[in-house]
C-alpha cells in the first residue's frame, strides 16, 4: 500500500486501506471539511507515467461524472498531489454482489430486485453514451439503499475497446484471470467480440448482464475453464446450462431473458438495456409473480386504539362491498331496477405519519382501479415519502426510495406511480423495487399518464412537456400564451383517448384558462372559458373548484365543450392558490376522494433550552408561520392567518409579556418579514398584484408601508441585512427562468436599488441568512437532489457544505461561532464553525432536540419556523401541539349519484 494512515491529499485524510486492483489503490478517507468518510482511489506515481494508464484513470473520472443514479456510485471530487492522481467517491458500507454470491444462490425475488437496478444503471449510462466494458459482481455493491454500479475504469465514451490490459479490478476481481497486457475486462464476463478484440457497444454489456444474471440465481458461474484458454473456448463456443436446470423453481421467462443476454452475435442479443429492464420489470410484476422483498414495503404502526381500527374496518368493509357491487352488475347478475346508491366512507391518515410538507392539495391521488390511494406523507422523524393505501385494507404501506417525493400520479394499469424527487421525474412500481428515473428534470407539480404510455409533466416553470413512460428525450406539448400573460401551464389531466388532456394556463395576473390540448403539441385545441381551475375529467364531467366549492358539469368529449348547470359536491375543499387547486381526485371507475379544510393548521410558539426542554409559550395556539425576532430579541414577527379570514397579516409579538399586536392591514397575504439590524424597520414580503414583492415598514407600526423591491416577475423572499445595514440578501421564486429559485444582493440604500446575482445556479437556492459580522451567508440548495445547507462568502466566491444528511432554515448564533438547521426528521442541529478567517471552518455537528416544528416547504420556498436567540441557549419554536387538525379523506363511490339529473 502507497499511503498510511494520517496521509491527506488536500483536504482528504487518509483512514485506512480498502484494497487494490490493477488500475489502483482504494481507500476510506474523511472529508475533512464536511467531516463525512469518503472513498478514494488513486493511481500511483509508477502507473501515472504510463500514458495508457494515465488515459483510463482519466476516462473513468470522465465517465462518471456525466452520470447520476441512485445505483450507480457518485463521484464527488477529483485532484492530484504530489504526482499522485485520485478520484473522491461516495463511500458505500455493504458486500459486493460477488462476496454475497459467494454464500450461495440468492432468492429470486432478491436476484431480480437487484437485476432490475443494475439494468436501470446501465440504461443511464448507456443513454450518455458510457458503456461500463467491466460489469461483474465485484463491482457491484449491495447497500442499505440497493445495488451500486462502480469502477468506471474501463468505461467507453467513444474511444476504441481494443487495448490491452484489464486493469480497473477492485480487491474481488480474479488476479489470475486479469493481467495487465491482456484483453480489456474480466474474462468470466466478457462478450465474444471483445476476447476476439472487436469493437464493444451497450450489448458487450448486456452479455456480461447475463452472466451477471445467471451466477446470482443460480450460485454458480455461465462459462467456467480451468486456463485462460478452456474459458475462452467455453465463452465463444458453449452455451451455458439454462437456469431452470440448475434452479428448477425459477419462472420459463427468466430463462428467455438471460438466453437472450448470453447470445454469441450481438445482434441476437437484447438490443439496449432499456428492453432488457423493461422484461424483467415485467417478469418481477406480472410474468414470475415473484413477491416484493420484504425488506422493501413497510407496513404503518397498527392503529392503537379502538376508534381507529372501527374506522379503519368500516373503510375496508364499505369498499369490499362496494367492489362486489360493482363486480355483479358489470357481470349482469345484478338487475338494474334501481340508481346505483352513492357510498361515502372516511379514510383517516395512518396512525404515527402526517401529510406531507407540500401543499395538502397535492398530497394525494387514486389509482385508476379505485382500489389504492397514494400519498406523500412524513413519519415521525423523518423525511416526507410515498405511501400506497389499499382501500380494503386497514394499513398502508411506505414506498423505499421515495424520500423527498413531490405529488404522485398513477400509471393507466394501476401498477406505477410516477413522481419528482430530486428534480428528476421518476416511476416506481408499487409491488417493490426502486424507482427508475423516467426524466431528468421535472418540478413539483402532478402530472398525468396516459393510456398509450405518454407522460404529460412540468420539468420546468413553463409548457408541458410530453415523455415516454420508458424514459426518453420530453417533448414540449404545449406553447404558452405570453400574449395573454401566460407564464406556466400546469395540471395536465389525459383524456380518455390518449391523445387529448386538459391544462391550465395560469398567467402572471393570479387568474388563468383551463385549455384542452394535442399530444402533439402546439396551440390549445380550445379553451374552456368559466372554469378559473385546474380541472379533471370524469365519467362524462368535468370535476374542478369555485372558491373552495367541488364542482362538476357536464363535459361533451366530442365537442370539448360543458354544458347544463353546474352542480356542488362538497364544500370546504383544502386549496392551494395561484392557480387555484383543491385536495380531490378521481378514479376510473367513478370513485371520488377529496379532503376538506375543515380544521386549522393550529401553531404554538414556545421557547425551549438547548436538551428541548419547554420553557414557556408565548401567546395562544393558532395559525401561525415564519417567526423572526428582532435584533434585541424583545419581539417577535409571525404570519397569521385568522379564523375565518382568507388572507395573512404580519403580527408582532411582545415577548416578555406574550401579547401580540396586528402590524399589517392589507388584505393581501404578507408571508414573513425581517428586521434592520437596528430593530426601527421590517422589509416583509406581500401579494398585492400577481406577485409577493417587498415594502418596508417602521417596527413602532406608525406611518404606511412603502414598496421596497419589485423586479416585475418574479416572487421576492427576504432574507436579512448585512451588519452594516447596507446590503440586504433575499431569493426569488423564478417563475420564469431556468435557473430556479436564485440568491441576490441589493444596496438596502440609495436609488436606483439593482440587484446583483450572488449563487445563481440551475439548482433552487433558497433562505439566505446573513452572518452577524456580515461576511458570510448561510442558504439552502438542493443541488445535491436534496435541500444542504451551505455557507458562501457574502462577497462572492468559495462555498462549504455544512449539513450531509439533509438541511434546511439556517441560523446563525450572534458571535458567528455555531450554525443551526432544521433536519428531514425536524430535528434542530447545531453545528461549530469558524468563519475568522477567509477559508471558512466547518466543525463538529450535534443533533439537539426533536422539535415538532410547523414544517413547511422543506428544501424550497417556504417558511422560516423558529429563530434562535443571541446566545444559542434557546430556541423560539412554532410548534404543532394538536395534530389531530389534520383532516381525513373522504371517499365517495359512484359519485356521479350526487349529480341531480
Amino acid at each position: 500500500m502507497l499511503l498510511s494512515a494520517g496521509t491527506r491529499l488536500g483536504p482528504y485524510e487518509i483512514q485506512s486501506a480498502l484494497g487494490a486492483g490493477g488500475m489502483g489503490e482504494v481507500y476510506r478517507a474523511r472529508d475533512t471539511r464536511l467531516d463525512r468518510v469518503v472513498a478514494i482511489k488513486i493511481l500511483p506515481a509508477a502507473l501515472a507515467a504510463d500514458p495508457q494508464f494515465r488515459e483510463r484513470f482519466d476516462r473513468e473520472a470522465r465517465a462518471i461524472s456525466q452520470l447520476e443514479h441512485p445505483n450507480i456510485c457518485a463521484l464527488y471530487d477529483t485532484g492530484q498531489q504530489d504526482g499522485t492522481s485520485f478520484l473522491v467517491m461516495q463511500f458505500l458500507e455493504g458486500d459486493t454482489l460477488a462476496e454475497r454470491i459467494a454464500r450461495g444462490p440468492m432468492p429470486m425475488d432478491q436476484a431480480l430486485t437487484i437485476a432490475v437496478q443494475i439494468a436501470d444503471a446501465l440504461v443511464v449510462a448507456h443513454r450518455a453514451g458510457i458503456v461500463h466494458r467491466d460489469l461483474k459482481p465485484g463491482n457491484v455493491m449491495l447497500t442499505k439503499t440497493g445495488a451500486k454500479l462502480l469502477d468506471f475504469g474501463l468505461a467507453k465514451s467513444g474511444a476504441s475497446v481494443i487495448a490491452g490490459s484489464g486493469a480497473s479490478m477492485l480487491p474481488t476481481t480474479p488476479a489470475a484471470l486479469t493481467a495487465h497486457g491482456t484483453i480489456l475486462g474480466t474474462f468470466q464476463y466478457m462478450a465474444p467480440e471483445q476476447l476476439e478484440g472487436e469493437e464493444a457497444d451497450a450489448r458487450s454489456d448486456i452479455f456480461a448482464f447475463g452472466a451477471l444474471l445467471h451466477e446470482m440465481v443460480t450460485g454458480k458461474r455461465a462459462f467456467e475453464g480451468k486456463s485462460h484458454a478452456s474459458l475462452v473456448a467455453a465463452i465463444l463456443e458453449r452455451q451455458p446450462p439454462a437456469i431452470s436446470t440448475l434452479q428448477p423453481m425459477s419462472p420459463a421467462a427468466l430463462d428467455r431473458i438471460a438466453t437472450k443476454c448470453l447470445a454469441k452475435d450481438p445482434e441476437d442479443r437484447w438490443q439496449s438495456a432499456k428492453d432488457l429492464r423493461d422484461a424483467l420489470k415485467w417478469l418481477t410484476a406480472d410474468g414470475a409473480q415473484v413477491a416484493a422483498p420484504s425488506s422493501s414495503i413497510t407496513a404503518a404502526p397498527a392503529v392503537a386504539n379502538r376508534r381507529g381500527w372501527i374506522a379503519w374496518t368500516i373503510a375496508a368493509v364499505l369498499f369490499v362491498a362496494l367492489a362486489g357491487t360493482l363486480w355483479l352488475g358489470r357481470q349482469g347478475y345484478l338487475q338494474p331496477m334501481a340508481p346505483t346508491p352513492v357510498f361515502r366512507g372516511v379514510v383517516p391518515w395512518p396512525p404515527g405519519i402526517l401529510p406531507s410538507d407540500l401543499a395538502l392539495s397535492e398530497s394525494f391521488t387514486m389509482s385508476p382501479d379505485g382500489r389504492y390511494l397514494a400519498f406523500v406523507a412524513v413519519a415521525a422523524g423523518r423525511t416526507r415519502t410515498l405511501w400506497v393505501r389499499p382501500l380494503a385494507e386497514s394499513v398502508a404501506h411506505e414506498l423505499p426510495g421515495t424520500e423527498n417525493a413531490g405529488p404522485p400520479f398513477w400509471s393507466p394499469d394501476s401498477r406505477f406511480i410516477a413522481f419528482s424527487a430530486q428534480g428528476k421525474l421518476k416511476k416506481i412500481d408499487i409491488n417493490g423495487g426502486r424507482p427508475t428515473v423516467v426524466a431528468d428534470s421535472a418540478i413539483n407539480t402532478k402530472g398525468s399518464w396516459g393510456a398509450n404510455d405518454v407522460i404529460l409533466y412540468t420539468p420546468k416553470n413553463g409548457p408541458l412537456f410530453r415523455v415516454s413512460a420508458g424514459g426518453g428525450q420530453p417533448v414540449a406539448a404545449t406553447v404558452l400564451d405570453k400574449t395573454s400573460g401566460e407564464v406556466t401551464h400546469t395540471g395536465p389531466w389525459l383524456l380518455p383517448d390518449g391523445k387529448r388532456f386538459l391544462y391550465f394556463g395560469d398567467h402572471l395576473s393570479g387568474a388563468g384558462t383551463l385549455h384542452v390540448g394535442s399530444i402533439d403539441g402546439g396551440a390549445p385545441i380550445t379553451s374552456i372559458r368559466g372554469i378559473e381551475s385546474p380541472a379533471i375529467y370524469s365519467n362524462g364531467f368535468l370535476l374542478f373548484l369555485r372558491d373552495r366549492t367541488l364542482t362538476a358539469q357536464a363535459f361533451d368529449l366530442g365537442r370539448l365543450e360543458v354544458s347544463g348547470e353546474s352542480v356542488a359536491i362538497a364544500d370546504d375543499i383544502d386549496i392551494q392558490s395561484r392557480p387555484l387547486r383543491g385536495a380531490f381526485t378521481v378514479s376510473s371507475a367513478g370513485t371520488l376522494a377529496y379532503r376538506m379544510d375543515t380544521a386549522t393548521v393550529r401553531t404554538q410558539l414556545t421557547w425551549f433550552d438547548r436538551a428541548g426542554k419547554p420553557l414557556s409559550t408565548v401567546g395562544d395556539a393558532s395559525d401561525q408561520m415564519n417567526v423572526e425576532m428582532s435584533p434585541d430579541g424583545t419581539r417577535a414577527l409571525v404570519s397569521l392567518l385568522e379564523a375565518g379570514q382568507n388572507s395573512r397579516d404580519l403580527w408582532m409579538y411582545d415577548l416578555a409579556r406574550g401579547l401580540r399586536t396586528r402590524f399589517t392591514f392589507d388584505p393581501a397575504d404578507e408571508m414573513g418579514g425581517v428586521w434592520s439590524r437596528d430593530g426601527n424597520q421590517v422589509v416583509f414580503n406581500s401579494r398585492r398584484g400577481a406577485r409577493l414583492d417587498l415594502y418596508m415598514k417602521s417596527s413602532s407600526g406608525a406611518g404606511a408601508e412603502t414598496e421596497w423591491l419589485s423586479d416585475g416577475q418574479n416572487n421576492l423572499y427576504p432574507g436579512g441585512f448585512s451588519s452594516d445595514g447596507r446590503t440586504f440578501v433575499f431569493f426569488n421564486g423564478n417563475a420564469t427562468s431556468r435557473t430556479g429559485n436564485d440568491l441576490w444582493l441589493v444596496p438596502a440604500t440609495g436609488s436606483p436599488r439593482t440587484p446583483t446575482p450572488l449563487v445563481r445556479t440551475q439548482y433552487n437556492e433558497t433562505y439566505p441568512q446573513f452572518s452577524a459580522d456580515g461576511r458570510w451567508i448561510a442558504y439552502v440548495s438542493n443541488e445535491s437532489g436534496r435541500g444542504e445547507v451551505y455557507v458562501t462568502a457574502a462577497g462572492g466566491g468559495g462555498k462549504w457544505q455544512v449539513s450531509t444528511d439533509g438541511g434546511t432554515t439556517p441560523r446563525w448564533r450572534r458571535d458567528g461561532k455555531e450554525l443551526y438547521f432544521i433536519n428531514p426528521g425536524r430535528k434542530v442541529i447545531a453545528v461549530s464553525v469558524d468563519g475568522r478567517s477567509n477559508a471558512f471552518v466547518v466543525g463538529a455537528t450535534q443533533a439537539l432536540f426533536d422539535s415538532n416544528i410547523r414544517q413547511v416547504g422543506f428544501g424550497g420556498a417556504g417558511a422560516i419556523n423558529y429563530d434562535v436567540s443571541p446566545d444559542g441557549q434557546r430556541f423560539l419554536i412554532l410548534t404543532t401541539p394538536d395534530n389531530s387538525a389534520v383532516a381525513p379523506i373522504t371517499v365517495v363511490s359512484n359519485w356521479t349519484g350526487l349529480v341531480k339529473k
